[in-house]
Formats: C-alpha cells, sequence, structure tokens
C-alpha cells in the first residue's frame, strides 16, 4: 500500500480530493456515513478501498480512547460522532451555493446554441457531397420514392423462387440422365471372364484359365507351350519346335522289324517274336500245367480271412469271391498300410487318362526315337491305333483294322498283305 506519509490527514467529500493534500479519502458520495475510506495508490494512480473485504490492503477503522477513527494505529483527528463533513461538487463547498460553468464539467468548447442554430460541419458537408439526387434511378425507378426491384426487372422473370432442394429437373438435365445407364446395371462375366457386378462401384474383369496352358498376366494371355518331349502334361501343348523334330525324326523305308524291313508289307508269326512254343488255344482250353498244379498243392483253404488293412476297403473269407479294393480317388494312386504310391504305367499300350507314366518309358521313348538319319533304329514294338483306318496311299504303307482284326501292309498297288488272329498270311486283292 502506497499512501502520502507527508500529509497523513484524512479528507471527507462527496468527490476526490487532491491526493497531495491527504492520506485517506472518505468517500461520501459511496457512502454518506462515512464507512468507505480509500487511499491512493501513487504506482496505479487509483483510490483503492481499505474496507473492502476482497481488497489486498483492506484495513478496518476502528475508534480510539478519545473518540476519534483510528486507521491502523493513527489517529484520524476525526471524531467518531457528529455531524456529516462539509461536502464539495467540483472542488466548490457545498455549503457555499457553488455555481458551475461549462468549464467545470469539461465543455468549454462547447457553444450555446439551439440545435436548429448549429453551424453545418466540414464532416456534414463531406458527406452531402457523397449523396446521390433524388432524381436519380435504379432500373428505371427514381429515388424520389421507395423502389421495390422485382426479378423481371433484373431480367430474371422466369426464374421461379424454388429453393434448390426443391428445383424440378430440367429437360436438358433430364436428357443428359436418360443417356446415362442406372448404377443398379449389371456387369455380366462371359466365357473365359470372372468378375463383374453393378456399377455402384469400379469393376474389374480378369481373363480364368482352366489349367495351367494358358497364363494370364495383366496386360496379356499366352500359351504355356512345352518344348521337351519328356513332359506328361495333358494340357500343356507341344510346341511347334517339337512338331518339327517329331516330323523330321520319320524312320526310313529300310528300317526293319524283326529283320524284315519296311520296304514291303511285313507278316510276324509267333515264332518272330519268340512264341515259338505257345499253342493258339484259348483260356478254357488250356490245360493244368505241371508248375501250376504245384501252386495250387500249397494254396490254403478257402476258411482263410482277407482282412482289408489300411487303404483297403473289402475283405473276408475265401468261402466265396473276396475283393479288395484300394481305397483311392482313382487308378493313380495306391494306398498301403505304410505308404502311398503312384501307379505308373510302365509301357506304351495303356489308354489310362489317370496314370503317369513312368519316367523309364518316357526315357525309353527319348531314347528309341528314330532319327531321320537312320541311327538310333532298334524298333521293339510298333504300335497303329486301331479306331483309325488310315488309307494305304503308297506301296509299304502298314494300318491295323479293329473291324477285322488283321495288320494290313501294302505291296502293291493291288495287292496287301493281312496278318490275322489265325496267325496265318494272306493275300488281299485291292482291285
Amino acid at each position: 500500500m502506497v499512501v502520502n506519509e507527508n500529509n497523513p490527514k484524512i479528507w471527507a467529500s462527496l468527490t476526490a480530493p487532491n491526493p497531495e493534500d491527504v492520506a485517506y479519502w472518505v468517500d461520501l458520495n459511496a457512502d454518506p456515513h462515512g464507512n468507505i475510506i480509500k487511499f491512493y495508490d501513487e504506482n496505479d494512480e487509483k483510490w483503492y478501498n481499505l474496507t473492502s473485504p476482497t481488497s489486498d490492503y483492506a484495513v478496518y477503522p476502528y475508534i480510539g480512547p478519545n473518540g476519534n477513527w483510528f486507521i491502523e494505529n493513527r489517529d484520524s483527528g476525526i471524531s467518531a460522532t457528529g455531524d456529516i463533513p462539509d461536502a464539495t461538487i467540483n472542488g466548490y463547498l457545498i455549503s457555499e451555493n457553488p455555481v458551475l460553468t461549462k468549464y467545470d464539467i469539461g465543455l468549454g468548447n462547447v457553444a450555446n446554441l439551439a440545435p436548429e442554430d448549429y453551424p453545418v460541419p466540414d464532416e456534414v458537408y463531406t458527406l452531402i457531397g457523397n449523396k446521390v439526387d433524388n432524381t436519380r434511378t435504379i432500373n428505371g425507378y427514381p429515388l424520389s420514392s421507395n423502389i421495390t426491384i422485382t426479378k423481371d426487372d433484373l431480367g430474371l422473370g422466369s426464374v421461379e423462387n424454388i429453393a434448390p432442394a426443391d428445383m424440378p429437373i430440367s429437360t436438358a438435365v433430364n436428357t443428359a440422365l436418360n443417356s446415362k445407364v442406372n448404377t443398379s446395371r449389371n456387369l455380366s462375366a462371359g466365357y473365359g471372364l470372372t468378375g463383374g457386378g453393378d456399377l455402384t462401384a469400379d469393376r474389374t474383369f480378369n481373363v480364368s484359365s482352366a489349367n495351367d496352358g494358358i497364363t494370364v498376366n495383366p496386360d496379356n494371355i499366352q500359351l504355356n507351350v512345352v518344348d521337351s518331349l519328356v513332359s506328361t502334361s495333358t494340357t500343356q501343348p507341344l510346341s511347334a519346335n517339337q512338331g518339327k523334330t517329331l516330323n523330321e525324326s520319320k524312320v526310313p523305308n529300310t528300317r526293319t522289324v524283326n529283320g524284315y524291313p519296311l520296304s514291303a508289307n511285313v507278316t510276324l508269326t509267333k515264332t518272330d517274336v519268340g512264341l515259338g512254343n505257345v499253342s493258339n488255344l484259348t483260356p478254357a482250353d488250356l490245360p493244368i500245367s505241371t508248375a501250376t498244379q504245384t501252386a495250387l498243392n500249397s494254396k490254403v483253404n478257402t476258411s482263410r480271412q482277407i482282412i482289408a488293412g489300411t487303404g483297403l476297403t473289402g475283405g473276408g473269407s475265401l468261402t466265396g469271391d473276396v475283393t479288395l479294393n484300394v481305397a483311392s480317388g482313382n487308378d493313380g494312386i495306391t494306398a498301403s498300410a505304410d505308404a502311398i504310391t503312384l501307379n505308373t504305367v510302365n509301357n506304351l499300350t495303356s489308354t489310362s487318362v489317370t496314370q503317369p507314366l513312368s519316367a523309364a518309358q518316357g526315357k525309353a521313348l527319348q531314347d528309341g526315337k528314330i532319327n531321320n538319319n537312320g541311327t538310333n533304329s532298334n524298333i521293339d514294338v510298333l504300335h497303329f491305333n486301331p479306331t483309325t483306318l488310315t488309307a494305304l496311299s503308297n506301296i509299304g504303307d502298314v494300318r491295323y483294322s479293329d473291324e477285322s482284326k488283321t495288320l494290313e501292309v501294302k505291296v502293291s498297288d493291288t495287292v496287301s498283305i493281312q496278318l490275322g488272329q489265325e496267325t496265318q498270311a494272306r493275300v488281299k486283292n485291292n482291285a
């Protein structure tokens, strides 16, 4: 708290005193009974209440032993009883009936004129200069009266006062919409494609491949050709290069079959194939051989049980026919008690589409190719398609007829030799 310590007297008045003359001011305007005592803070240049409970400088006055008001153990010299001290208005004692002038209330520059006698200020002239004559028109209407502008005045007579949400579809927009499709329009994937859907989102179509013979890339489709003769794939195509190789590897007609050159029709007998001791008997007419009888004598009784183990189904006793089945998806796999094996075909006569060809047969095909230079000409077996009867166009052509069950070789323009089931050769006149 900063007070005037050089003049610690208390002054009571309706208006604030000069803080240089007093230390404490009893603000009679705030409380005519003198309960509001203030001090002047020279730093803030403001009067603060000493008796305010919210003030950091609160000091409560009390009556001293001499009957005067004391503040902070300081005798104010003012009796706690008696009349209200003389008050002033703008520094004039009320008791002296003061007469205030315009200068006392800060209006010394104001002229004593009636409102109608006031001259026009320069600012008003400036404002008038910015005004327009009331004959000025807006859209043809003079400013001499109130103006109501309509949409026709603005060239918008055809515009309706409709909220954007309530605007109807214009003819142009409707025409444009008629050229569009609904998002419910469905895009269906056709043959060879997957994907599609409605137009509520972006849709993607992809080309699909049914097997490993075709590869679908992001920007192209390509064939997965096999450029070798060792593959066992049934879905991949053979390359044209390998087709050319096979065509150029056709055997010459000088090649022999069991010693017979292919330059003429060949008739093989059982002796030619090492079966000279075989009798031409049906299976039902075959006698029991000594070896078979010996083997039969070593067989078990019919009461012996056949039990289906792991990978098998069926079984039973030998009192009747017993069937055991391998529990496999196809005949290319055999399931046994301790393993699953592949049933490879180790020959070139099988027509199975489920059994794989053995690697040995693949190697035999590769190694047994007949080259066009006459090398590698050892032929063990020739196989002809029994279902396709190809015409014998040239002398030396060989074919097998499934109809007549004969192997036929053309020896001249009019004569063919046929080898039938009777293992006898006959001459066929083609004329």
